[in-house]
């Protein structure tokens, strides 16, 4: 083969390469999840949703027995930027029912903000069933709620005394 021929010849393969490569990348996007058109309702959005779980979020049940703030709070030097607590007005078996249609997580971090020496009890409750029950103590660090919601309707906190008084540093809805 003359050189000439095995220049053409390795231009052409060049050629046929890039013309697979250039059919396979937008195979590759549509697996992967990227846009296929972008502007048009076939565009896969990957961008997750957040929501505080604040006054705008649906409670279920009548006493309302739930107080979100947006301020800042330290929970045993864990800062966080928001929290929302039951009220002390709530009474000792405080209980409170969001309506969680739509969104796959909550998350959240609990514990005990001041030095109370007593402990109390945070039990978890998706669509009624328990789910997780936490001991929260003053001497402990803010323990992670990460609580799976998809497919449910409701998310629900019992707390086991009125006080101390358990708080949630951040409490989040996810979606995706």
């Amino acid at each position: 083969m003359k050189t000439g021929g095995f220049v053409k010849m390795t231009l052409v393969m060049i050629v046929l390469l890039m013309a697979i490569g250039i059919q396979m990348v937008p195979n590759l996007m549509s697996l992967t999840g990227e846009n296929k058109n972008p502007g048009t309702s076939e565009a896969k959005v990957s961008r997750a949703e957040t929501k505080p779980l604040d006054d705008t979020v649906k409670i279920l049940s009548k006493n309302r027995c739930w107080k979100y703030e947006p301020d800042s709070i330290s929970i045993k030097g864990k800062k966080f930027s928001s929290y929302g607590f039951m009220p002390t007005r709530c009474g000792s078996k405080a209980s409170v029912t969001f309506d969680v249609e739509g969104w796959d997580r909550f998350t959240g971090y609990v514990g005990i903000v001041n030095n109370d020496e007593r402990s109390n009890t945070l039990t978890v409750e998706v669509d009624g069933r328990p789910i997780k029950e936490v001991q929260v103590k003053y001497d402990r660090v803010a323990e992670l709620l990460d609580i799976p919601l998809k497919g449910h309707q409701t998310l629900t906190f019992k707390k086991g005394g009125r006080y101390p008084l358990i708080y949630f540093g951040e409490p989040v809805l996810h979606r995706r």
